[in-house]
């Protein structure tokens, strides 16, 4: 996905998200948003107990993971 393409996604003015707020904006599951997350592929900060994530780092993330070549 180009950067152009997941940018519209998200609001103008939101520039952290949470968890259900990424897995919502991209359609994926919470699940899988925690898993990048834990995986370090998702960078990520801590506001009490909830994870927040950048806007620009999940742009970043989701335009690396979808350029990589597919597993075979």
């Amino acid at each position: 996905m180009k950067h152009a393409d997941i940018n519209h996604l998200f609001s103008h003015n939101t520039r952290v998200l949470t968890v259900n707020e990424v897995s919502l904006a991209v359609r994926c599951s919470p699940s899988h948003i925690l898993d990048l997350i834990h995986s370090d592929e998702l960078p990520c900060f801590h506001i009490g107990r909830q994870y927040r994530v950048l806007k620009s780092d999940v742009i970043s993330c989701f335009t690396t993971e979808t350029e990589k070549p597919p597993d075979r």
